[in-house]
């Protein structure tokens, strides 16, 4: 029934339209709207089915709604942006208590006190704090904590990364860090723009 209910809530540019939410440079979003390109970022996290997931910066909740589809049992989405609240407070609705939104900047929410044990990561991180975000969670796991996967938009990542096996650039690649194994794992969702 959560499924049906989230696949029949309207398409996230025409929910933006409705409460006049534009992306804002000063949170560096840059929101996804092509459900395909949504469905395999969150099928690419390993083992979602029986993983808690932490979704840094949901904007008006693309990546939110294919996270929960792709079968998530708890998704804690941290938004700085409370504008976006009208439109993921209607995903809140419809998720069935699996899904709680925290407004803050996530550079000041302390992962340990989410409640969860072990979760992963999957985030379309904002530009202006990817960079400081990923050493801050690749620190936690080096420390121990129980971050089992990252997944992240790696576009930001342009400048730090090295090039994928195939020696091509990173623009536009997602990056997944699969804790369980150690593993970095890079997958080529979208190339020059086509998805």
């Amino acid at each position: 029934i959560m499924i049906d209910k989230l696949k029949s809530l309207p398409p996230v540019s025409e929910m933006m339209r409705e409460c006049g939410l534009e992306p804002k440079k000063q949170f560096g979003q840059n929101f996804l709207f092509d459900l395909n390109l949504t469905g395999r970022i969150a099928r690419s996290v390993p083992n979602i089915e029986h993983t808690p997931v932490v979704e840094v910066g949901p904007g008006p909740g693309g990546l939110t709604r294919a996270i929960l589809l792709a079968g998530a049992p708890r998704v804690i989405a941290i938004e700085k942006d409370k504008t976006t609240a009208p439109i993921l407070s209607q995903i809140v609705d419809v998720s069935a208590g699996r899904l709680s939104v925290i407004y803050d900047d996530a550079l000041r929410v302390n992962f340990s006190e989410l409640g969860l044990n072990e979760y992963a990561i999957c985030a379309n991180l904002p530009y202006n704090v990817g960079t400081e975000l990923l050493i801050g969670w690749l620190q936690k796991i080096a420390h121990g904590e129980r971050i089992l996967s990252l997944t992240l938009m790696a576009t930001i990542f342009a400048s730090c990364t090295p090039k994928t096996p195939d020696n091509s650039d990173n623009n536009s690649n997602e990056i997944v860090v699969d804790n369980t194994n150690a593993n970095v794992v890079y997958q080529t969702l979208i190339r020059n723009g086509i998805s």
